[in-house]
């Protein structure tokens, strides 16, 4: 199955339990924006942790802060883990990937 198909068919209308609404959102937009443009047309299988390191990469390249990059680990996390659950793909490539940490705040 293709992430654009997975995306539409079972992530987009699937919201975890005890998650804020914003959160979810959040997560959807997230995916939309940066994810579907990017492996839409890829099947789930095909992504591995370089990809998710390589479009890591590209959000630090556009800017984005390391606080967004922990919430695009989150999304990822939560849609490789659905991918899992329901049998599209056997583990989730999220475990090889970068870990992100959120910035606690502190000038670095």
């Amino acid at each position: 199955m293709k992430v654009m198909e997975f995306y539409e068919g079972y992530f987009e209308n699937y919201q975890e339990e005890n998650m804020a609404e914003n959160t979810w959102r959040t997560r959807i937009s997230m995916m939309r924006v940066h994810v579907l443009p990017l492996w839409g047309d890829k099947e789930l299988d095909e992504i591995k942790a370089h990809n998710i390191d390589e479009l890591y990469d590209l959000m630090r390249a556009k800017g984005l802060k390391r606080n967004t990059l922990f919430g695009m680990q989150s999304a990822l996390g939560s849609f490789f883990n659905l991918a899992v659950d329901n049998g599209f793909i056997t583990s989730s490539p999220m475990h090889d990937a970068t870990r992100i940490k959120p910035d606690d705040g502190s000038a670095s």
